[in-house]
Order: structure tokens, then C-alpha cells, then sequence
């Protein structure tokens, strides 16, 4: 499924609609408040969605590849906001450590071919072909004959030009050839005195010609008789090569660097903006998501990024991290890999979760940085020195949290209450089975509105497994309806978590509509 997800309203009169990969559905959104407006008072839209980002620091949805044979209703809060349900089935670093599985994705709009993966745009789909200046339809006859006659004395002054050109270099290297011929003397390409010969660490002699040197010899003057002490011949120095700058090497055990002190392998833990954060491996050469293969040429690189939020909290985002070649260019981001959430943690949250570039083949990336919300660098990784992570990573301070069955107040007087974790809980709906290498963790939750309505869908929810790594809703089999609850309501049901197989819940959160970390249990 290529355009499900929340885009601006074909039909102008909302700022989003939302189109499940099949159809356009009536859920709408203006502002974040998330209403319905039916399609029947409408002509159905002409063409699919095209992509459109709401926040410059938020990544864009992915499709999510359990929502195309699902009957569900679409959420109700904007896509852009929310951590991306779409992912791979399985990530490459789960245990066993294998690449990325492959999971069906598939759907088309039914109001034009959907939107393909291009490097072209950004997050990955392309735009229309430009329309042409000139159209056949509808286009004065003598302003097309017009602007062709422009072209063709353009393109006549252009050839005339370089035809000049041309022929002053030819005419001045045949004027330098007679003059050689008449003086004797004769050009050549080799290096002057003045110059240095290919492959050489020195300045070389000038060089000479057979011609020149036949020249030479019949009209030398005779020898003297009195002895000619020679002088000794010139030796060249050798010259040390430039300065190249060493592979980063790892910080003594226990030690944790700066990440504005330089680059550092890949699997070292640094200090950046505050948080600590680690790249713990790279895996070239990783499976795409099936229909989403990279453009001809390309090949998929994947890490795995971990972080603990600092003081400041942590911004948990694929927008962040850049891939450099070895020439320093950068590649990228492939969207459809990615199984990174988008949430701003606060002091003491961990993440874990992959992000994948599209990479030339033969150039594979020689480092990753990441950036801080105004996109300065603050820490880098070489691929060079690669060393093992070791241990995951502990927060300097245990995150704020409440038992489970506490109910945390947010916002103007909502509340939000976990009632109970069920990992690897069987599903609600016998046809939508968990992903290989994935598991539903079954949570049950409430939330009530305060003294304005609020909009409650399951994606609002996230689960943090003991190894960091997260998962939210897996969009089928939830009874917490996507909906708008009234001032003074209160709405309940059961969120199915889409994890990695073997997870074990740690922690459980509730994330505003723009990803801020609003409430947090922790589980035994």
C-alpha cells in the first residue's frame, strides 16, 4: 500500500483526508481535530494523495502493510504526528540476526496509479512530470511557430560560436607549428623546468625532442681542449605524502566521549546534545520491503540506533540521522525500512529501532551523524573500527513514571489510565496475524476529556520493551475506536501493540498529537 494515510482533502474542503490504500474514507482533519465529512455529498477525487510532511522535524508515515485487508476504521488523528505503525516485518538486528524479511504490501488507489519511490523527492514518492510550456491543446498557432524560430536562431548562434572557437585553436596550434619549422624548434607536452613531470617528487629537466636534438648536435660548437670539471648530476628529494587523518579508534573501556570531539567507530556510546547515543551496527546489503525495492543501482544499508534521553529529553526521529559516502555526499533515507518511532522522550527514555538509506552500489557509507532540532551536528559514527555495542544502554536517571492502574492527569484536565499488559497476547482478530518476527502486546487503557473534547485513537499509544526497542498500534483488532470524546467523557478499550517477537514490556506510553511523551507506566 503506497498513499495510505492522512493527505490534503481532494476535495478542498478539509485541510486531510485520510485514504486507507483503497479508497478515501470520511474521516477528515482540520487543525488536529479530527471530524467526519462523507464523500457522498461529493464527486470522488480524481487522483491519488501526494505526500506532504506537516512538520519540517517529524518523519513521514509509513504504510502500515496489516491496514490493506483491514475493515477497520481509519485513525482519526494525523498520521504526520504519530510514530510510524508501518514497518518491516521483522528488523535485521532481532534475535537470530538475519536481514529483513520480507512482508506483502500491496493496494492501489482506485483514483490513479499510486505514487512510486523516487530519489528525486522528498520522502520517497515521485511527483507528476512537469506540464510542458507549450501544450498542443489550446496554444496559438503562430506563438508555438514563434518561440521555434527563437529556439533555432538561438541554437544557429550557439554552433556559429563554438565553430569560431574551434577553428581559432586549430589556426593558432598551426601557426605555432610553422614557426617551430622555421626556427627549428619544435612544441611538446612534456613538463618545462618551471614544472612537475608526472610521477615524479621533484622538478624534472626540460625535455627534448629527437627533431630537437638532431638540431642541436650538427650546429654544436667543438669541444674545449682545457678540462671540464662536471658538475654532479641534481638528485631529487623525496616528498612525504599528505596528511591523511586516522580511523577513529574506541575510547578506553568506561570512558564516554563528546560527540562534538569527532567521529567515533560505529557500537561507541557518546555524549550528544545532552542524551547518550550509540549506533550499534550497520547491516549493508538488507532486504527491502516487498513492492518498495530502491531505484536500479541502489542497494538498502540499515543501523541500528539507540539512545537514552538526557536532561533536555530526546528527539526519537529518522529526520535526524544522514548517511555520508566516502566523498562526503549523502544518501538516502529509505522510508519503507525504517522501524524508528517518532516521539520526543523525556529525561531518562531509551529507544532502540533501525533506520535504512538507499545507497549506490560501490559506494557504500562510510559514516552516520546525527543532528539536533536546529540540524547542527552532534555526533558521528565511522563504519571504520566497527567494535561490538556490548550491553544496552542505562539511562543516567530512571524516567518519570506511575504503576500501572494510576491514572496521570495531562492537558486541560484530560487523564489517561493503563489497566493491564498482556505480551504476546493472542489476537483479537484471528485473520490479522502478527508479522514474522513480530508479536501483538495486548494493553488496555482509558482515556477521559477534560474541560475540552479530545481526540483518542490507539496510535496515541506505545509500548518500550526491556531492550528498548518499540512498537505501537498495530491498527487491527483494537476496540479503542478511533473518535472525538466530549468534555466530561471518558472512552476504554484494548490497544494490540505491534512488537518484536520475544518482546517483553518495560514501559507504556501515552504521546501527544505532536509526539511529546505525555504520561509513562512502568510494568512490574
Amino acid at each position: 500500500m503506497s498513499n495510505a494515510g492522512w493527505w490534503p482533502d481532494p476535495l478542498g474542503r478539509n485541510e486531510m483526508r485520510y485514504h486507507d490504500g483503497t479508497s478515501w474514507t470520511d474521516h477528515v482533519s482540520n487543525h488536529g481535530t479530527v471530524t467526519n465529512d462523507p464523500l457522498a455529498s461529493a464527486a470522488a477525487p480524481a487522483a491519488a494523495p501526494t505526500p506532504q510532511p506537516t512538520s519540517p522535524f517529524q518523519a513521514p508515515t509509513q504504510p502500515d502493510p496489516s491496514y490493506l485487508s483491514s475493515s477497520q476504521p481509519a485513525p482519526t488523528q494525523p498520521m504526520p504526528t504519530q510514530s510510524m505503525p508501518g514497518r518491516p516485518a521483522s528488523s535485521p538486528f532481532a534475535p537470530p540476526t538475519e536481514g529483513f524479511p520480507t512482508q506483502p504490501v500491496g493496494g492501489t488507489s482506485p483514483f490513479g496509479t499510486p505514487p512510486t519511490p523516487s530519489r528525486d523527492m522528498p520522502f520517497g514518492f515521485k511527483a507528476d512530470a512537469p506540464s510542458p510550456l507549450i501544450q498542443d491543446a489550446g496554444a496559438p498557432e503562430r506563438l508555438k511557430w514563434f518561440v521555434l524560430a527563437v529556439v533555432a536562431i538561438v541554437a544557429a548562434v550557439v554552433i556559429a560560436l563554438l565553430l569560431s572557437l574551434r577553428g581559432g585553436d586549430d589556426e593558432d596550434a598551426a601557426a605555432d607549428t610553422i614557426t617551430a619549422a622555421e626556427t627549428g624548434e619544435a612544441t611538446t607536452d612534456e613538463p618545462t623546468g618551471d614544472e612537475l613531470a608526472p610521477g615524479t617528487t621533484g622538478i624534472a629537466p626540460p625535455a627534448t625532442s629527437p627533431s630537437v636534438a638532431t638540431a642541436a648536435a650538427s650546429t654544436a660548437a667543438p669541444e674545449p681542449t682545457a678540462d671540464v670539471t662536471e658538475a654532479p648530476a641534481a638528485t631529487t628529494e623525496s616528498v612525504a605524502p599528505a596528511d591523511t587523518d586516522p580511523p577513529p579508534t574506541a575510547p578506553p573501556a568506561g570512558e564516554i566521549p563528546d560527540g562534538d570531539d569527532g567521529p567515533v567507530p560505529v557500537g561507541v556510546t557518546v555524549r550528544a546534545g545532552g542524551n547518550l547515543v550509540r549506533v550499534n551496527r550497520v547491516v549493508t546489503d538488507a532486504q527491502p520491503v516487498d513492492l518498495f525495492d530502491p531505484q536500479p543501482g541502489n542497494t538498502i544499508t540499515a543501523i541500528e540506533v539507540e539512545a537514552c534521553a538526557g536532561p533536555a529529553g530526546f528527539a526519537a526521529n529518522a529526520f535526524y540521522w544522514t548517511a555520508y559516502l566516502g566523498d562526503d555526499s549523502t544518501a538516502e533515507n529509505y522510508l519503507f525500512g525504517d522501524e524508528f518511532p517518532s516521539v520526543r522522550l523525556q529525561p531518562g527514555g531509551c529507544v532502540l529501532g533501525v533506520i535504512t538509506y538507499e545507497v549506490p552500489e560501490g559506494s557504500p557509507v562510510a559514516s552516520f551523524a546525527l543532528a539536533n532540532d536546529v540540524f547542527d551536528e552532534i555526533g558521528r559514527w565511522s563504519v571504520d573500527g566497527a567494535v561490538e555495542p556490548g550491553a544496552a544502554l542505562a539511562p543516567e536517571t530512571e524516567p518519570a513514571s506511575v504503576a500501572v492502574g494510576e491514572t496521570v492527569p495531562f492537558g486541560p484536565g484530560h487523564t489517561a489510565t493503563l489497566r493491564s499488559v498482556t505480551d504476546a497476547a493472542e489476537p483479537l482478530e484471528d485473520i490479522f496475524q502478527p508479522q514474522p518476527g513480530r508479536q501483538y502486546n495486548r494493553i488496555e487503557v482509558e482515556v477521559c476529556a477534560g474541560s475540552e473534547a479530545l481526540n483518542v485513537n490507539g496510535l496515541s499509544w506505545s509500548g518500550v520493551a526491556t531492550d528498548h526497542s518499540m512498537g505501537t498500534s498495530a491498527l487491527v483488532g483494537d476496540t479503542l475506536e478511533p473518535s472525538e470524546v466530549a468534555a466530561g467523557e471518558c472512552l476504554a478499550g484494548l490497544v494490540e501493540l505491534d512488537m518484536r517477537e520475544g518482546s517483553t514490556t518495560a514501559y507504556v506510553l501515552y504521546t501527544g498529537p505532536l509526539g511529546d511523551e505525555l504520561a509513562r507506566w512502568r510494568i512490574g
